[in-house]
């Protein structure tokens, strides 16, 4: 795979974590620069049918997908972990199946059917180009965000747009939560600042584990 980049960034991190501890921005940066480069060297297959594959297959196995009265996915790119495999599980089990969009100058969740029509609508996020928002009828809905780095304390570090910290916190004022982000094991890393509008995870799906970062999570 791309081992030969992970191990020194790995190594540099857990080196300069300490020192970067009171700048949050420039931790930040530096990480994402750091592992979207690594993420990028993944192979096709790596990501269909190795790493990537491995992480799906455990996210939609789990009892947690049909826990909820709806799903929140996105469609991946840059190598991001997919999701094909959680949406055609989803329509297959005829559950309710949201992605992001920026709808009136907000985010929402707008309800989609594999295969309907998408627009590139907001950072340049696939979005549905017509659906509703409404979620109530859903009850407790769980979301799958994906990440470029996370810590096991739940902090998600994305692309730096802030579009899913905004949607979760919307999404939270109306309805239950789970939110399980759907990542690789190289882009753990031993310490993530976050900020008071960052939304933290309840778990963490990789190729290896599923990583509970809040006990009691509904």
């Amino acid at each position: 795979m791309c081992d030969g980049a992970i191990r020194p960034w790995q190594a540099s991190c857990r080196e300069g974590a300490d020192a970067l501890r009171s700048s949050s921005p420039a931790l930040k940066l530096r990480v994402r620069s750091a592992l979207r480069a690594v993420r990028r060297q993944l192979s096709p297959w790596s990501v269909e049918q190795g790493l990537g594959y491995a992480v799906a297959r455990r996210a939609a196995d789990h009892e947690d997908f049909l826990s909820g009265g709806g799903v929140l996915l996105y469609l991946a790119e840059e190598n991001e972990v997919p999701t094909g495999l959680l949406l055609c599980r989803a329509a297959s089990c005829r559950l309710p199946l949201f992605l992001p969009a920026f709808v009136d100058g907000e985010w929402a969740a707008v309800q989609w059917q594999p295969g309907a029509p998408l627009r590139r609508g907001k950072f340049g996020l696939w979005e549905p180009r017509f659906g509703g928002s409404s979620l109530s009828h859903v009850g407790r809905l769980v979301a799958y965000v994906p990440a470029v780095a996370w810590s096991s304390t739940g902090v998600r570090l994305g692309r730096g747009s802030g579009a899913y910290d905004r949607l979760l916190a919307r999404l939270r004022e109306k309805v239950t939560v789970l939110v399980i982000a759907l990542a690789y094991e190289f882009q753990r890393v031993p310490f993530l600042p976050d900020e008071q509008w960052d939304v933290r995870v309840d778990k963490i799906v990789t190729e290896r584990r599923v990583v509970v970062c809040r006990e009691g999570v509904v």
